[in-house]
């Protein structure tokens, strides 16, 4: 049991890493897509949703940890991020507006 949550701490730290290159990565993409003002709001309306996912993780974690353990938890999240990159490729097409 330890062992499962050592590492799920530590996947959990290494996205926070990953997440960090949004920051960096993210105002630059959506002020070439929508100029400098439209890159602006974007921007600050995307920042707002990790509030969001934040609250929602905080809500699997009390619903679901009890029956599924970690493992459980690591893999529906893996599940979760395998679908938004299959919508990521197939979905949305990069254009400039």
């Amino acid at each position: 049991m330890i062992q499962n949550e050592t590492f799920y701490g530590i996947f959990v730290c290494l996205s926070f890493f990953c997440e960090g290159g949004h920051f960096v990565l993210a105002p630059t993409i959506y002020a070439k897509l929508f100029g400098p003002e439209g890159g602006i709001r974007v921007y600050s309306v995307g920042f707002c949703f990790i509030g969001l996912a934040s609250f929602v993780n905080i809500f699997l974690m009390e619903l679901l940890l009890e029956n599924i353990d970690f493992s459980g938890l690591s893999f529906l999240y893996g599940v979760l991020s395998l679908i938004a990159l299959l919508i990521l490729c197939f979905v949305f097409k990069e254009q400039k507006v």
